[in-house]
């Protein structure tokens, strides 16, 4: 079977640059292009969050809130182990400690 090819994968939107605390942020994740494979997404940083992926009709649309400021490591990974152009993208979350 074809792999999914992470090189054909794109990821955009807000959320990706950054956030407020307890507002959710957004991105899209773009596999319209990359054939079928499995999508990955992480987010570390200084709180946990809750995260929602839905199918779009561009790939995957991705909303997480973060509750504590501070950067969160963003990784997408797309057909396996292989992180997607410009991943890990880097998030500066502000706002107040809400946990």
């Amino acid at each position: 079977g074809a792999m999914g090819d992470p090189g054909l994968v794109s990821a955009y939107g807000a959320g990706l640059e950054g956030g407020v605390t307890g507002n959710p942020a957004e991105f899209v994740v773009n596999t319209s292009n990359a054939g079928a494979g499995a999508l990955s997404v992480t987010i570390d940083g200084p709180s946990k969050v809750k995260m929602d992926c839905q199918e779009c009709p561009e790939g995957y649309r991705v909303t997480y809130t973060p509750m504590a400021p501070g950067s969160y490591l963003i990784s997408i990974k797309y057909g396996g182990p292989y992180h997607i152009g410009g991943s890990p993208f880097k998030a500066k979350v502000t706002g107040p400690r809400l946990v």
